[in-house]
């Protein structure tokens, strides 16, 4: 298990590299402590990453390609290797780490990519190329994906505990969601407390 967490602001650089350190601290026991993270202009991307062994060595979450793409993942794609034997025919190679997998996807298939992974994922995927940020989960929902806006800064993690973390982000109840809460008990999308 691992978890990502991130941000993009516009205008001036409003948040840099702690404060994507400190979102990413709450992730911490979803992995092996390691934490990789990616600063690139207004975007800020970080994964607590757990490091798996494979056969071709330890394999950590977030991809960098040389494409100009960036990945960060939780979670699995079961048929990896379905979407491997599209992608070898046009010049991919195959490895065992998942995010390649997302990075080669993406960069053959652009964000319609997702739609051919079957598994239990959240994604980020920051195309330095055409500047797009783009995030995705598993259809079931298995793997949380929060996410919001505050103040001109996108903020989004595996745990809503990574958001509260940004420094400039100020907690708020959401009246319509507590009112959901009181009648329903549960908070229904696209809300939360």
């Amino acid at each position: 298990m691992s978890g990502i967490c991130g941000f993009v602001h516009a205008g001036r650089p409003l948040l840099g590299e702690g404060d994507l350190r400190r979102m990413a601290a709450p992730l911490a026991r979803r992995g092996t402590g390691d934490v990789e993270h990616m600063l690139d202009g207004p975007v800020g991307i970080a994964a607590q990453v757990h490091r798996l062994e494979t056969p071709e060595g330890p394999g950590a979450a977030p991809a960098y390609r040389r494409t100009g793409l960036w990945v960060a993942l939780d979670g699995e794609i079961y048929n990896a290797p379905d979407v491997w034997r599209e992608l070898v025919p046009f010049g991919h190679a195959e490895t065992k780490h998942v995010a390649d997998l997302v990075a080669a996807a993406y960069a053959q298939w652009g964000p319609n990519c997702v739609g051919r992974f079957n598994g239990v994922f959240a994604l980020a995927v920051w195309d330095r190329r055409e500047g797009t940020l783009t995030l995705a989960r598993d259809p079931q929902g298995m793997k949380s994906l929060f996410w919001g806006e505050q103040g001109g800064i996108f903020l989004f993690g595996s745990e809503l505990k990574a958001i509260r973390a940004c420094p400039s982000f100020a907690p708020a109840v959401e009246p319509a969601a507590l009112a959901e809460f009181v009648t329903f008990l549960y908070v229904p999308p696209p809300w939360t407390c």
